[in-house]
């Protein structure tokens, strides 16, 4: 995903899961945040504690697992909209 879009990919949303294998999510996003601060960003975990670091590398929304369907697209719409 990065590669794309240090590229010049453009996207309307980014939701990334914070343990990912090669980058992990923190990382992305902050890289995201740094070339394109304006790109929407949703960080995902299974450990709450990641929220605040997402918060402050820039992320729209923080969401800890499990999360339904509905509130993923609430989350979706509420920050691209």
């Amino acid at each position: 995903a990065w590669k794309d879009l240090d590229n010049g990919y453009r996207t309307d949303v980014v939701i990334t899961d914070v343990n990912m294998p090669k980058m992990d999510g923190l990382t992305l996003l902050g890289k995201i945040k740094h070339k394109d601060p304006g790109t929407p960003c949703i960080v995902i975990s299974g450990n709450p504690n990641y929220k605040k670091a997402a918060e402050d590398l820039g992320a729209d929304r923080f969401l800890a697992k499990p999360f339904s369907t509905t509130e993923l697209i609430r989350v979706v719409k509420d920050i691209t909209v």
